[in-house]
């Protein structure tokens, strides 16, 4: 019965700080790897140099990747949220018809 009331009330919104919190973790994540992870085997199979020891260049690298990925998924996410209320304008007002 408890699955019936579930379904009658609807899905439940996404809390906003966890989203904002994974959106963070996930461009975190990434920019690590892209930053230390891909230079490092790069540099491990020799398809690269090897890296710096004075002045690393690879916290520069994350900083900007974190700071663009984080950019990029803000946008999408402001982008979504304006189509999608475009689209429920249309349902609402082909409704009201």
């Amino acid at each position: 019965m408890e699955m019936m009331d579930d379904f009658a009330t609807g899905p439940r919104r996404p809390n906003t700080v966890v989203v904002l919190v994974l959106m963070v973790l996930a461009a975190l994540t990434f920019s690590y790897l892209a930053a230390y992870a891909l230079p490092n085997t790069l540099e491990a199979y020799d398809m690269i140099g090897s890296l710096p020891v004075s002045g690393d260049p690879r916290p520069h690298w994350m900083a900007l990747t974190f700071a663009g990925l984080l950019g990029v998924m803000v946008l999408a996410a402001g982008m979504a949220r304006v189509f999608s209320s475009l689209q429920l304008r249309g349902i609402d007002r082909t409704g009201e018809e």
